[in-house]
């Protein structure tokens, strides 16, 4: 059974930074906040993987008037733990941190504990202050569990998965998307997962192998998003997002428990 990896539920920004792009669509940002928690990322863990704790770099890129893009960003972690190898129940784990930054609990939520923190720079967006996360190279986990979960201490090394492929900003059903996924385009990762959802939450999710090569995605795939829509002469776009990333599984206190390094990208986008 595959054990879900629940999305954050507050949408965290962070840096801004931008550069001129010819011709592009106004995106109204505001009316996609509920889109954000689509929850669809679905890592195959085995059944007996009792938790999973995910450090994350995430971008959201969108176009601000009619030729400029920007991007903005959050790092932090999250965590999820359960009692039992059926993926069911959700289980107490105590103080969760990540780089010796503790996370907040939001617990239960989706039927498990949910360990969260993010560190963000737009003070309209986030509820947490300003958190030194630095997961580029080194992820170390704490957790000083509780009757179900042991105490964890453990270090995942190396780099953060990169995704530097081209997306485009529109997606017209009837053609298809193809996506580039190698040595080119993706670093550090072992898998990829792509994700569209429309402005009324719809979702085509897809997971594939860094080095999948060219991936098409049909027209089948898309027919049942629905085509975006304006409101106050902005586009109510949809959101293209890549998520390369990779984990590892470890045995701690006779229990195993999966450590996640993902990066995402997420780019509004127009659906005709």
């Amino acid at each position: 059974m595959r054990i879900p990896v629940f999305f954050l539920l507050f949408i965290l920004f962070g840096s801004v930074s931008s550069c001129k792009k010819e011709k592009a669509t106004d995106f109204y940002f505001q009316n996609q906040v509920p889109v954000l928690s689509d929850g669809v990322n679905i890592m195959g863990f085995p059944p007996t993987v009792r938790g999973s704790m995910i450090a994350i770099k995430r971008n959201f890129i969108y176009v601000d008037g009619t030729d400029t893009i920007v991007s903005r960003g959050s790092v932090g972690g999250y965590a999820i733990f359960l009692n039992n190898e059926q993926g069911q129940i959700g289980a107490d784990a105590g103080t969760v941190s990540l780089n010796n930054v503790s996370l907040a609990t939001n617990n239960p939520i989706a039927g498990a504990a949910l360990y969260y923190s993010i560190q963000s720079g737009d003070s309209a967006y986030f509820i947490h202050p300003y958190f030194p996360f630095n997961v580029d190279s080194a992820a170390h986990w704490n957790v000083t569990g509780a009757s179900e979960i042991p105490a964890i201490s453990y270090d995942y090394a190396g780099s953060f998965p990169e995704y530097t492929g081209k997306l485009p900003f529109r997606i017209t059903k009837a053609d298809g998307l193809t996506l580039t996924f190698d040595s080119t385009t993706v670093t550090g990762a072992d898998s990829v997962n792509i994700i569209i959802t429309d402005s009324i939450a719809h979702v085509f999710s897809v997971f594939v192998s860094a080095s999948a090569g060219t991936v098409h995605i049909s027209s089948s795939d898309l027919a049942n998003l629905s085509n975006s829509y304006t409101y106050n002469n902005s586009s109510v776009g949809a959101w293209l997002k890549i998520y390369p990333y990779k984990y590892t599984i470890q045995t701690l206190g006779a229990k195993q428990f999966a450590f996640v390094k993902e990066r995402e990208i997420w780019q509004a986008i127009t659906i005709n």
